[in-house]
C-alpha cells in the first residue's frame, strides 16, 4: 500500500552500502503528483498506438472506451520532464526491456546510483 511503501522510503538509510530500493508502480503517478514524494522515477512508455492495442487486448473494452483511457492521460512529454530515467516498452522482444531495467539496475548498484 502506499502507507507501507512510504513508510518504508523513510526509514531507508541512503548511505548505506546496500540502500533499500523500491519499486512503485502506479499508473497516474505523475497525474496526482505522487512522484515528489518519490525520490526518483522511472518512466516506462510506449507509443499511444501500442499502448491502445495492449489496452484492447488486456481489458477486453472496445476502441471508444479505450480512446477515453489514453486521452485521459497526461502527456508523455510531460512525464519525461519529471523522469529520472526513461524505459522503451514499444518493443514485441521482452529481452530489449530486460535490458533496459538491467541498465538501470546498474547504475543504482554503482556508487554513482
Amino acid at each position: 500500500s502506499e502507507t507501507l511503501v512510504k513508510s518504508l522510503a523513510e526509514k531507508s538509510n541512503p548511505t548505506a552500502a546496500k540502500p533499500l530500493r523500491i519499486l512503485y508502480e502506479a499508473a497516474l503517478l505523475v497525474e496526482n503528483g505522487r512522484y515528489r514524494d518519490l525520490k526518483g522515477l522511472i518512466v516506462v512508455e510506449a507509443p499511444t498506438e501500442i499502448r491502445r492495442e495492449r489496452l484492447l487486448k488486456r481489458d477486453s473494452i472496445d476502441s471508444k472506451l479505450a480512446d477515453q483511457i489514453l486521452k485521459s492521460q497526461i502527456a508523455d512529454s510531460e512525464r519525461r520532464k519529471v523522469a529520472d530515467k526513461i524505459v522503451d516498452n514499444s518493443h514485441q522482444d521482452p529481452q530489449a526491456l530486460v535490458a533496459q531495467v538491467a541498465e538501470i539496475l546498474k547504475f543504482w548498484n554503482s556508487p554513482a546510483g
